[in-house]
């Protein structure tokens, strides 16, 4: 019953938190920083047809969905991680994320440069992945059937 509640909630708050971030890093970085917002259907067209956008949606599902398969059903992280944990886990790159979009538009402001604060938000998205990515392989290892 808990699972029934959980997911469906993570799915809309923390989906929420990164549609919202979405739009921050658009209006930022993209064509689109002072464009009308309402015309939802040319936006998402705009930005995942014209902009290529799709190819990093693809290589994030790729390689999300291979650490999902590899790590949580065939090493086995799924018998010692709880609901709990998986739900909690990503709100951390949540706060870096808005770290970044706060210092980095300080810094296009300042530089007059948004390749500044793209720059900021690709070298910390892959440093706070990357050690993200590590600690939960430590956290939810199973090593020969037992959790460590």
């Amino acid at each position: 019953m808990t699972k029934a509640y959980t997911v469906p909630f993570f799915m809309i708050h923390y989906g929420g938190f990164c549609a919202g971030h979405g739009v921050f890093v658009i209006s930022l970085f993209g064509k689109w920083a002072n464009a009308d917002l309402t015309d939802f259907h040319n936006f998402i067209h705009d930005i995942f047809i014209d902009e290529k956008a799709i190819y990093a949606v693809m290589a994030l599902f790729l390689s999300h969905g291979f650490s999902f398969v590899y790590n949580y059903l065939l090493k086995g992280e799924r018998k010692k991680a709880t609901i709990k944990q998986l739900m909690t886990t990503p709100y951390s790159r949540i706060f870096i994320l808005h770290l970044t979009l706060i210092f980095g538009a300080f810094l296009i402001i300042q530089f007059k440069a948004p390749e500044a604060g793209l720059t900021l938000l690709i070298i910390l998205k892959i440093a706070v992945d990357l050690s993200a990515h590590l600690k939960e392989r430590s956290r939810f290892a199973v090593h020969f059937g037992k959790s460590i």
